[in-house]
């Protein structure tokens, strides 16, 4: 009896073993779901979505945290450093430049396929889905998103290559070799997808909850204008009226954007959401992704400004310095030294005296407004204390360390 006890117990305990395996065991990996098993509910299609937006800041971040050294190749900004990770400007712009030419030429081309790759495949299995958990609405808004992306990542081409392939849906084995089209094709596919998304979103600006971390219809305006702008001049720098025109139009349709009172406040992430000037941002979640963008432009300085770029802003009365009433006369010979004297520091100063406070909000000089506390380490000032305090555990959060570290430096 005792054995056969022991042998009904035994087979409960095999049953009950099977059946709870049954119900844990994790059939497919989340983290890489192949093709067979995704595409079956709403949140897969949102995932792919993120997953193409993510290409807008995947490393070194050639249209996100490095975008700004593209200064590097007009008379804005100068880069000291010569490394692929700030898109190795300084090669470029002494125009050692050919198709193996790394940093920007290599990147930009790679990111901007890889991403409308991801476009294509989210395009082709949305318009194949039936599923019920998704509305019209929001399969709309997904393939206009979509679109504007695939129209995003082809502009940047358009602009940093002369003729590229023109690819408007998934590769295979039968269509995998794609020869160049022109640019006139190219130019012409980027507005068509623009047009599309913008006559199929909303018209919400960027500080809509809606909009947020997506492309509004007056950010793809934006978009639209730069490229048209490029295009309205000839060959002899002459600008097209009938073009401008058109230009000017597309953008004084464009709603709901405005100069955020305090520049600063676009960078710190508990003020981005309610800014009324940020049109575009691809949004992540920090710890999970960073960006070292502080380094880069502060204590690296991969973006060093030249005079070019301070002589740009205006007088106060909106006319350039020099030409304004406003202008504070300098002694250039002072100006060009580089030396860090009072008598130095105090003719810098004056070229930010009755001007556009953008400036000051955008340039440093002589150490008196430097992000980087290293220079004023470097020049005697002891600002280590302060700075550690803010780095260490008395600033309880990341929002609010960037933001006393940005108002004390």
């Amino acid at each position: 009896m005792k054995k056969i006890v022991n042998i009904i117990l035994a087979s409960a305990l095999l049953v009950s073993s099977t059946t709870s395996c049954s119900d844990f065991l994790q059939k497919d990996p989340p983290s890489s779901p192949s093709q067979s098993i995704f595409w079956q509910k709403k949140s897969d299609f949102q995932s792919a979505l993120a997953g193409s937006f993510s290409m807008v800041y995947e490393w070194p971040g050639v249209m996100s945290q490095i975008v700004a050294c593209f200064d590097n190749l007009t008379d804005n900004s100068i880069c000291q450093h010569d490394e692929d990770t700030y898109g190795k400007t300084k090669t470029i712009a002494l125009g050692d430049l050919d198709p193996n030419t790394s940093g920007y030429v290599t990147y930009m081309y790679k990111h901007c396929y890889q991403g409308i790759a991801r476009v294509h495949l989210l395009m082709e299995n949305l318009e194949a889905y039936q599923g019920t958990d998704m509305s019209a609405d929001e399969k709309s808004f997904m393939l206009a998103q979509a679109k504007a992306l695939r129209g995003y990542f082809y502009s940047w081409l358009y602009q940093c290559y002369r003729e590229v392939p023109l690819v408007t849906e998934s590769l295979t084995m039968d269509n995998m070799y794609q020869a160049k089209a022109s640019r006139a094709d190219i130019y012409a596919q980027i507005m068509n997808d623009f047009d599309g998304a913008i006559a199929a979103l909303p018209d919400k600006p960027y500080s809509d909850a809606q909009m947020s971390g997506y492309f509004s219809p007056g950010a793809l305006k934006a978009l639209k204008a730069r490229l048209m702008l490029a295009e309205a001049y000839d060959d002899k720098g002459n600008a097209d009226p009938s073009k401008m025109g058109d230009i000017v139009s597309l953008l004084e349709s464009i709603n709901g954007y405005s100069l955020a009172d305090r520049m600063r406040d676009n960078f710190i992430s508990s003020k981005q959401l309610s800014s009324p000037e940020i049109m575009f941002s691809v949004r992540y979640l920090a710890p999970n992704i960073t960006h070292s963008m502080d380094l880069y432009y502060a204590a690296w300085t991969t973006c060093g400004v030249t005079r070019d770029l301070v002589d740009a802003f205006e007088c106060t009365d909106g006319l350039k310095w020099g030409e304004s009433p406003l202008t504070v006369p300098v002694d250039e010979s002072l100006l060009a030294t580089g030396e860090l004297g009072d008598a130095n520091k105090a003719e810098r100063t004056k070229l930010f005296q009755n001007r556009d406070r953008r400036l000051y909000e955008t340039v440093c000089h002589s150490g008196v407004a430097d992000f980087s506390i290293w220079t004023r380490w470097r020049a005697g000032n002891n600002y280590q204390s302060d700075a550690n305090r803010i780095w260490n555990d008395e600033v309880d959060s990341a929002d609010k360390r960037n933001a006393e570290l940005f108002d004390y430096i």
